[in-house]
């Protein structure tokens, strides 16, 4: 079995919400380019959530791979997403800490409501 998996293979996989809901797809992964690590994963709502083609970074520590289902899992719901900061496609902001704070801080506060 290889535990390895190449974020080509990952791209464009459904995201869903813990309860299933679908919240889009997986469109690119955000690198750091010092430790090589992904912090993010940008998901595509493409008008899933009814609120046209937008797209957010989430962090990917909050992302759980279903490789069965080949989709991964967020502990996040539409209302979530849908009041995320987000981007338009092809103005993928460019993650100076003051943004990454920013997306950080929110998915934090949505994670301690959620437990």
């Amino acid at each position: 079995m290889n535990n390895f998996l190449s974020l080509e293979t990952l791209r464009r996989r459904k995201v869903v919400s813990r309860a299933g809901q679908a919240l889009g797809r997986v469109d690119d992964f955000i690198v750091d380019p010092e430790d090589g690590a992904v912090h993010y994963l940008v998901l595509s709502a493409g008008g899933a959530l009814g609120i046209g083609d937008r797209q957010f970074a989430i962090p990917f520590a909050d992302a759980v791979i279903d490789e069965t289902a080949e989709r991964f899992i967020l502990p996040f719901d539409h209302a979530d997403i849908a009041n995320a900061p987000g981007f338009g496609r092809g103005a993928m902001p460019d993650f100076a800490p003051a943004y990454r704070k920013d997306i950080d801080g929110f998915y934090a506060a949505r994670r301690k409501s959620e437990s």
